[in-house]
Parts: C-alpha cells; structure tokens; sequence
C-alpha cells in the first residue's frame, strides 16, 4: 500500500487481524512517496514488497513458501471467496 494513503495503517491492519488465521504469517508493506527516480503505482508497491521479502528472506528455501500479494481498497471486497 502506500505510505501516504489515508488510512492505509488501518486498512493494512484490518486485513492481517482477519486474514491472520489461514497464514503462518502475514505482513503488510508500505510504499514511500518520493523516492527519485520511481512512480507511485501498483508495480511500484510491489516492487518495494518484493525488496522487502529479498532482505528478510535471504535463504532460497525460506522464499519458497512466500506469497506476494497486491490489493487495493477495491480488491478487500472480493476477498472472502479469494481465500475460500
């Protein structure tokens, strides 16, 4: 999500409190505004979450079980049947 985006603490938050039960972990990541060079964006965010699981998971079989997901606020609507 992005860093700046009313709400977006609460939402990420929100999410993880009701998604938290399926996952052995589930985290959220938030994009910063103004790095040069980068656009705000959707590939933008995830970029930075796939930056992000590079760093905290740097053995290769850690990665194997890791999933990247990009939601936004229209996507958390259509959730429920996602992960049923």
């Amino acid at each position: 999500m992005e860093q700046d985006e009313s709400g977006s603490e609460a939402k990420a938050q929100t999410l993880i409190k009701e998604y938290k039960a399926r996952f052995q972990t589930i985290e959220s990541t938030m994009h910063p505004r103004g790095i040069p060079g980068e656009a705000q964006g959707k590939s933008s965010n995830l970029s930075w979450a796939a930056k992000y699981i590079i760093n905290k998971y740097q053995r290769e079989d850690a990665k194997r079980n890791v999933i990247v997901t990009v939601l936004d606020g229209m996507n958390c609507y259509s959730l429920p049947s996602f992960f049923h």
